[in-house]
């Protein structure tokens, strides 16, 4: 009886055992058979995306040339809204900071100058890449014009420089996005602190609070009295900083990475965008010119810009300046635009004159670098005179027959400069 006991135990054991072992495969299997769904759902998601993509791809490269024409005529047309609102937009932005600096006082973007202000617009920073100054002022109300409240105001301004990352538009905007320029702060290894230590030893250059306060601390600072928009009297106090000596390598290597992938996807040699980005910004990048062109390697929207664009997505944009003032965009469709050019001039036979057109084209433009040969915009004509000619030959032609001095002149120093980066 005792036997037929356990043996019954046993059996009803092992068949809760089983009864459990197969509601774990079964759970098992539902969740594999979720999963597998879910696979599928999302393979076929993405082969929607691809198909989709590829339809408006052969769609554009289907298009007869008044078709291509109607497709850039629109895409402008959106770019002329977008710059109107924008316009409007800055220009609100530029009163506010009149009203407390002044009609005549107000400090903006170059190509060689990043330009910040705080919050309250009371404070700016003003940082010259080609020339290694920084200017640091902070405009105080009367009142308050002692030294206390000075150095408070100076130090709070400069912490915030040493931290701040940039922004590709400072104000709120409608039709500009507001990202950091940088992924690290803009100056990060660019400031010279060799002249300022902590009580005779080297300071702390991670501690950016205490930086600041030791910056002004040993800073005298120089006040004049301005009168804003407002009609208020103020005290501008200022300081001045200055960058490293090295500065333009330890800037290069800030964007390395960018640099390095952008030249293995568009096989353009890394020397040659280092060197027109030295040119066109000091490696400021937030650089603006009147033209405009915008960013690191002041693309030109309607031109440079949307050629780029079109190349790299194969849709017809005309890229904000906002989104030309991000570093990864900038040397992304920079470097693009290169590609183009050296498509361009690709019947050009010698691998070293073709990069010298392709630099004057940069500036200045593949039909005017065409006019220096043939007096004509057509490229495959000029091709055919330069292609009897020797690199210094072509040189030489260049530098003396390019329609600008500037052209001619960016010839000459982006050539230096890429043999600089070749070292």
């Amino acid at each position: 009886m005792r036997q037929f006991i356990i043996f019954i135990a046993l059996f009803i054991a092992g068949s809760t055992y089983c009864i459990a072992q197969n509601d774990v495969e079964n759970d098992f299997e539902k969740f594999k058979r979720q999963r597998e769904q879910e696979y599928k759902d999302y393979a076929k998601e993405q082969k929607k995306k691809q198909d989709e993509q590829s339809d408006e791809l052969l769609n554009f490269l289907k298009m007869s040339k008044e078709e291509y024409a109607l497709y850039e005529k629109r895409a402008m047309e959106e770019y002329a809204r977008y710059e109107k609102r924008a316009k409007e937009e800055y220009q609100n932005y530029v009163n506010s900071i009149k009203k407390i600096w002044g009609n005549n006082n107000v400090a903006d973007n170059t190509k060689e100058e990043w330009v910040e202000y705080g919050k309250d617009n009371r404070s700016r920073t003003i940082v010259d890449f080609e020339n290694g100054d920084i200017v640091v002022e902070v405009a105080i109300n009367q009142d308050k014009d002692n030294k206390k409240e000075i150095d408070k105001e100076l130090e709070i301004a400069v912490e915030n420089l040493l931290k701040s990352k940039g922004k590709t538009c400072p104000y709120e905007s409608t039709v500009d996005v507001s990202k950091d320029l940088t992924k690290k702060p803009v100056l990060d290894n660019l400031v010279d602190y060799s002249e300022y230590s902590k009580n005779g030893a080297k300071i702390n250059e991670n501690n950016k609070k205490e930086l600041a306060k030791t910056i002004v601390k040993q800073s005298t600072p120089q006040k004049q009295t301005i009168v804003g928009g407002d009609g208020e009297k103020r005290v501008v106090a200022k300081i001045e900083m200055k960058m490293v000596p090295n500065r333009l390598s330890k800037n290069a290597a800030l964007y390395k990475d960018m640099v390095q992938s952008n030249s293995n996807r568009f096989n353009i040699e890394q020397p040659l965008i280092y060197a027109i980005m030295e040119q066109e910004s000091n490696f400021n990048p937030s650089a603006t010119s009147w033209v405009p062109a915008y960013g690191l390697m002041q693309l030109v929207p309607k031109y440079g810009g949307y050629d780029a664009y079109l190349y790299v997505y194969k849709r017809g944009w005309v890229p904000t300046k906002s989104y030309l003032y991000q570093a990864d965009k900038n040397i992304e469709l920079g470097t693009a635009y290169l590609k183009i050019l050296m498509n361009q001039f690709s019947k050009v036979t010698d691998a070293e004159c073709r990069r010298l057109c392709v630099i004057a084209s940069y500036n200045t433009g593949a039909g005017n670098v065409s006019r220096a040969f043939t007096g004509k915009t057509n490229v495959n004509s000029a091709i055919k005179i330069i292609n009897t000619m020797s690199y210094s030959q072509l040189y030489k032609h260049l530098i003396r027959n390019l329609n600008s001095s500037e052209a001619r002149n960016y010839v000459k120093k982006v050539s230096e400069r890429r043999d600089k980066y070749m070292r």
